[in-house]
């Protein structure tokens, strides 16, 4: 399946459907619903199609693992945080909230958690996905960060062993590079920090933890 072509009347169709969506599936106390859902700490509820996700695959989690020595690494002694699986409740300007739990994220201002949770937008958010993830899926996460502000977002591929980065515009509209084994990305947030394609994917567990 391909792709569906990124326009602006694309862009500005899905931000209608997606605020729509969220204003039809939180009440006036969405924080308290979020509360409810996702109790059994098996699972996690996942507001790209409001549906129950099982934990992160061992192919997810191995590539997470690795992320997060990386930055960890470049990290220390610096404000910013790198937070798995994050509890964040995104706030949007149109007066709607929407909860997601990306597979990483940096956060900046710690100002920003409370009572156990993120409430307000990451300054960077990757998602570690496979080929056959649904295409609807990935492009309504894509949007719900857009439109919450992300400053960068990272797609991460672990079948093609690719990384789409995602960079958010002056005019609050996502700009995309792929990123193949053999190139470097450099993390907007920061002046010096570079990450390896390939030390991603270098866990040699990784061939054993594909489906």
């Amino acid at each position: 399946m391909d792709e569906p072509e990124i326009t602006y009347e694309y862009i500005a169709q899905e931000m209608k459907l997606i605020k729509e969506e969220a204003q039809a599936s939180y009440t006036a106390t969405p924080r308290e619903n979020a509360t409810k859902i996702g109790a059994n700490q098996t699972n996690y509820y996942d507001f790209a199609n409001a549906n129950i996700t099982t934990v992160a695959t061992l192919t997810q989690q191995l590539i997470s693992k690795d992320l997060i020595l990386l930055l960890s690494n470049y990290l220390q002694d610096k404000t910013p945080q790198i937070i798995p699986n994050a509890d964040v409740i995104l706030n949007y300007n149109q007066g709607f909230e929407a909860r997601v739990i990306p597979d990483l994220i940096i956060l900046c201002d710690q100002n920003k958690i409370k009572n156990g949770r993120i409430f307000g937008t990451p300054e960077l958010v990757i998602e570690i996905v496979t080929t056959l993830t649904n295409i609807d899926e990935k492009v309504k996460k894509r949007y719900k960060y857009e439109l919450a502000g992300v400053q960068e977002y990272w797609i991460i591929d672990s079948q093609l062993k690719k990384i789409e980065v995602l960079l958010l515009n002056s005019n609050g509209i996502f700009t995309c590079k792929n990123y193949k084994i053999g190139e470097v990305i450099k993390v907007s947030l920061f002046k010096d920090l570079m990450i390896k394609v390939a030390d991603v994917f270098a866990n040699p567990w990784l061939r054993l933890a594909m489906p």
